[in-house]
């Protein structure tokens, strides 16, 4: 599994290097905590599976990231497109952005959210996240699960107190998800960070990830 995070170019990588596809499935994620984070998830996951990871530079940039993405060496040899976004306040919105881009560059576009749709030699699945019906994010998925454990009523109370403007605010979740890593043995690491150095094994627990590991070949 590889690879990192590309410029809004989206054949560019770090230091504006050429980047190459190497593996048969591709997962592209917004940013590069999103793109360590299912990078280092991935390679915990209940079955092997051969995907590279790369971030698109941001939600904006998507539209540009899939049109250059036929012109990545290794292109050819692709078979499988995975895109995850942030549902924020609407899940319908984020997947009409999301299908308007791949439409825009001749890419398969799936019906629906979490569905795949194949088209020549390639199939393509979007991820909203936390669902396709619910506003929210990544850590609102991670919240759903943490919110069972004892140290979630602490985190809570703290965010109560400590930021009362945050209650109806939508990030929220991300609030709750970095006051929890504030807990864990490095309280210094970002979610992508801490997800490679170990402090999320607890990911393939939760139902969602689980789907998305089904529609990967």
């Amino acid at each position: 599994m590889a690879d990192g995070g590309a410029s809004a170019t989206g054949v560019s990588g770090p230091g504006n290097s050429t980047w190459v596809i190497r593996e048969p499935n591709l997962l592209i994620c917004e940013g590069q905590q999103e793109r360590r984070f299912f990078e280092a998830v991935l390679k915990q996951a209940p079955r092997p599976v051969q995907v590279q990871c790369r971030d698109c530079g941001g939600k904006s940039a998507l539209p540009r990231f899939l049109r250059m993405l036929a012109v990545v060496p290794g292109f050819d040899t692709l078979r499988w497109i995975g895109i995850v976004t942030d549902a924020d306040t609407n899940a319908g919105s984020a997947f009409i952005r999301v299908r308007a881009a791949l439409k825009a560059s001749g890419l398969p576009e799936p019906a629906k959210a979490w569905q795949a749709q194949t088209g020549g030699d390639q199939t393509v699945a979007v991820f909203v996240l936390p669902d396709e019906n619910t506003p929210g994010d990544l850590e609102t998925v991670l919240w759903e699960h943490l919110q069972g454990q004892p140290i979630a009523q602490c985190i809570l109370d703290f965010l109560s107190c400590a930021s009362p403007e945050m209650v109806d605010s939508n990030h929220l979740p991300k609030a709750r998800v970095a006051a929890w890593l504030a807990t864990r043995e490095r309280p210094d690491l970002r979610l992508g960070e801490a997800a490679e150095a170990g402090l999320c094994d607890f990911m393939w627990n939760i139902g969602q990830f689980r789907r998305l590991l089904e529609l990967i070949p």
